[in-house]
């Protein structure tokens, strides 16, 4: 009586092409939107070149993978990762398409990128002005070089990026009051001139910042 042999099962493999058109369409849409905030007035030329070859490939690779799996009768699976792949690469095209359309949102992005350094310092700044006040009576110092023995790089924090003139100082005292976190409405440091179209830096009596148009001079 001979022995029977169990029929060989077809070995699976996962796509390659459906993996790379998954991975291509994920990091097309946040390598998108970095090309749009750090380039600004360039994000145009970028987002012809490294972001849409993310998405052309996303797209490509993903119906090209749609196509090997349907013929391969169950021998190569991914079907899910390359839909996965032609979604993201989808969504992508229109979020491009979205920053191509509106240059002028494209052009502010080094400015707004510059602002949030600006805010970013300033509340180091508040910060520095916290632990003076703690250590004298909940006063304000008189000098924003009083700082400097909490801020070590003091210096480079009072000079802003979009400022006109980088050898002074970008921010001042208004000496408003003297005692240190009474009021959310008090301006207690601003920036000398609006260097952000218009708007400069405040840091109010309480701690917080605010990017506005208005001067406490």
């Amino acid at each position: 009586m001979s022995e029977q042999v169990p029929p060989v099962r077809p070995t699976t493999k996962t796509s390659r092409l459906a993996v790379a058109s998954a991975v291509f369409g994920i990091f097309a849409f946040p390598l998108s939107w970095l090309v749009a905030l750090i380039c600004g007035d360039l994000a145009l030329l970028v987002l012809f070149l490294l972001p849409q070859i993310f998405v052309i490939a996303s797209l490509a690779l993903g119906i090209i993978a749609l196509n090997q799996i349907r013929k391969s009768g169950g021998r190569i699976k991914g079907r899910a990762l390359a839909i996965v792949g032609l979604v993201a690469g989808g969504v992508s095209l229109l979020f491009i398409g979205y920053l191509y359309l509106h240059p002028l949102s494209q052009a502010e992005g080094p400015e707004r990128l510059r602002a949030r350094v600006c805010q970013q310092n300033v509340w180091l700044i508040s910060e520095a002005i916290d632990m003076y006040a703690q250590e004298h009576a909940g006063n304000i110092p008189q000098r924003l070089e009083d700082l400097r023995v909490y801020l070590p790089n003091l210096d480079k924090l009072l000079i802003c990026q979009s400022a006109k003139d980088q050898t002074h100082y970008s921010y001042t005292l208004t000496g408003l009051t003297n005692v240190w976190g009474v009021s959310s409405r008090i301006v207690i440091l601003q920036e000398i001139e609006p260097n952000h179209q218009g708007k400069r830096v405040l840091l109010f009596d309480d701690g917080h910042v605010e990017l506005k148009a208005e001067s406490w001079f």
